[in-house]
């Protein structure tokens, strides 16, 4: 072996922007881990990113927002080319490249191009979620992720409760207790940073779905984890 390993190629930004989803609504669960490392790839990709937390416990912008005063009026945080926004509307000016509007349990306002959906064994996400198919038919371009899989409601049984066709792929993430802990640790402003899970393949596709990017430009720079 050389003293030199071979250097990755560069990542066809101009493609990315042309191929990728540009508006994507997050909806069900309120668990925002997924979003900080979509919008962390993505801004490392080299994308404008605009998160706006319209959730009911506005988790994502408090994991963010550990630099403002805690009884602060202030709803922005700007990264550079990552802002996050709390209770505010997605941007329409064409200035991000990428926008994730996170409703969360709380009623949805904005379509998009493309729509998380977080089920869980939680009756409130199942409600959230056969909502939203109700009211786009079911046939609005999404991903079904179930979160905190367990073993007594099956993937069958959430989406008929949900009033998915089961012909629908679904990505699975089991419950981890160490992982949810420490996204909550960073909310409460008890940590900087995220490790990516390694059992969590439904986030690498999440993003590869969105970016266009295939799985190891993903990992590329989620292994080391996210530090806010």
């Amino acid at each position: 072996m050389g003293l030199f390993s071979k250097a990755e190629a560069p990542l066809d930004i101009e493609k990315i922007k042309r191929e990728m989803k540009h508006k994507v609504n997050v909806i069900g669960l309120e668990r925002g881990d997924e979003i900080v490392f979509l919008a962390y790839v993505a801004k490392q990709i080299g994308l404008k990113v605009a998160v706006c937390d319209n959730s009911l416990n506005h988790d994502v912008f408090e994991a963010y927002g550990r630099a403002l005063e805690k009884d602060s009026d202030n709803y922005y945080v700007d990264l550079g080319n990552l802002v996050i926004g709390k209770n505010v509307a997605a941007p329409e000016d064409h200035t991000y490249d990428l926008v994730i509007n996170y409703f969360g349990r709380n009623k949805i306002t904005d379509k998009a191009d493309f729509t998380i959906c977080n089920i869980s064994p939680d009756e409130k996400d199942i409600r959230a979620l056969r909502k939203f198919v109700k009211e786009t038919g079911g046939s609005a371009p999404m991903r079904v992720v179930y979160r905190d899989y367990n073993d007594n409601y099956k993937i069958s049984s959430a989406c008929a409760d949900a009033g998915i066709k089961t012909s629908r792929e679904v990505f699975v993430s089991k419950r981890d207790l160490k992982e949810i802990d420490q996204y909550e640790s960073l909310t409460r402003d008890k940590s900087t940073v995220l490790t990516f899970p390694s059992a969590a393949e439904s986030f690498v596709n999440l993003c590869c779905d969105i970016l266009k990017v295939e799985d190891k430009d993903v990992m590329r720079y989620l292994k080391k984890g996210v530090r806010l």
